[in-house]
This record gives C-alpha cells, structure tokens and sequence, in this order.
C-alpha cells in the first residue's frame, strides 16, 4: 500500500482509544504482579511439600498463605482504634430493655 509501516506507539494508542471504559476496567482488573521471594533451598523444600500434600502448586499456595496472613493482620494503629472508642463513648443514646 505504500504507506509507512504503522509503529508499536500508534498500534498501542489506536488500540487504547478503541476500548470501552467497561473493557478497560475489565481488563486493567485481570493484571497481575510477580512477586520474588528468595527461599533458601530447605525452605522451599518444605512450601514444595505443603502445597502438594494440598494438591496446589506452589504459587496458588504461596497466595493463599499470604491472603491468611493479611487477614490476621491488625488494621489501623491502637491510637485510632481508642479515638474512635473514646468518640463513640461521648454520645449518650437512649437504649432499650435487655427484656
């Protein structure tokens, strides 16, 4: 066709324009980072064992160990979980019988 042959940078931001603020949200949804932990060889025995006796692999097991421990995570400081107690403590609400 004669024409100089279209750039990654144009096929990219062709590409960009041509998505839907839904697709984009969808796709921007499904991205993922890798994550490097460096194991000494003992270690990484033990996790290659756990995730198998769970019939897992070691990065579907890796994810689940991390997801338990963020949960067990505190969330916020003590200092704000006391400020809110000590607002909370402030207000007197009419309450009903235990009965």
């Amino acid at each position: 066709m004669g024409g100089k042959p279209e750039g990654a940078r144009t096929r990219i931001w062709h590409n960009l324009q041509n998505f839907d603020s839904v697709t984009w949200i969808k796709h921007t949804q499904r991205m993922a980072k890798r994550l490097q932990v460096i194991l000494k060889d003992a270690e990484y025995r033990d996790v290659q064992r756990a995730a198998r006796s769970r019939h897992m692999s070691v990065a579907e097991w890796v994810r689940q160990a991390l997801a338990q421990a963020q949960q067990h995570e505190p969330v916020g400081t003590a200092d704000k979980k006391l400020e809110v107690i000590r607002t909370a403590a402030r207000f007197d609400f009419p309450t009903g019988d235990i009965d």
